[in-house]
């Protein structure tokens, strides 16, 4: 059996919908969908969380038992790395008008720099000018994001929306990736599909999520279309 027809039998005893289990994996349900047509494969993060979550052990590409639980503290230590490099190389990119340094005067934490790599961590250069980032479609991407915390509201997750261009709503934005704050560092790696149809063109939202029920966001330009 094919792990897409393992994920798609496995959802379905466990009496879930797409949207239900694509909620639980902080994933769009066109990633769902897409990992049970064979379209495309789950991250090993994903990967993961599946196996948590609807209690299956994957055939052929599954995760070894001492790898389970290791993507996320292994993402963050090697995000740590490579967003340290580049900043000593002076290659991040920095999200607006965002200066680094201390917290902002209401309080809250900022986001300090946003840099991107390919997942076998080259690291990309994504600036198409006019304010626009260009990625190549139907690939996934790693996105380091790092801030200054604060004490009064701190960061516990950073997460990702992107918004279609042209809407002028919230109707159709959609959570492409979220990622726990290890309280040790300030920074966080979120793996971000590429091939979802919603990534073409629009607005990433990149969230702090503080304590208080308190968000902070840098907007960045992003497509797929060349």
């Amino acid at each position: 059996m094919s792990k897409a027809d393992q994920i798609r039998e496995a959802r379905e005893q466990a009496g879930m919908t797409q949207e239900a289990l694509a909620e639980r994996l902080g994933v769009s349900r066109q990633a769902v969908s897409k990992w049970e047509m064979g379209n495309a494969e789950p991250s090993l993060e994903n990967l993961s969380a599946l196996t948590e979550i609807l209690g299956v052990e994957f055939t052929g590409e599954e995760l070894p038992a001492n790898a389970k639980n290791l993507w996320k503290p292994l993402s963050l230590f090697l995000g740590g790395l490579l967003l340290a490099a580049l900043i000593a190389l002076g290659a991040v990119l920095r999200p607006g008008d965002t200066p680094p340094g201390p917290e902002a005067e209401d309080g809250l934490p900022s986001v300090t720099s946003i840099a991107f790599f390919a997942p076998d961590g080259t690291p990309l250069r994504p600036d198409l000018g006019d304010g626009w980032l260009l990625f190549a479609p139907e690939t996934q991407v790693l996105m380091a994001v790092s801030f200054q915390d604060s004490e009064a509201a701190p960061v516990f997750a950073v997460s990702a929306f992107i918004t279609p261009t042209g809407t002028e709503t919230f109707n159709q934005r959609q959570q492409v990736g979220v990622q726990a704050v290890d309280s040790a560092r300030s920074i966080s790696l979120l793996p971000l599909d590429m091939s979802l149809e919603i990534m073409s063109m629009g607005h990433l939202d990149v969230m702090l999520e503080c304590g208080g029920g308190q968000t902070v966001t840098e907007t960045l330009n992003i497509t797929t279309m060349s």
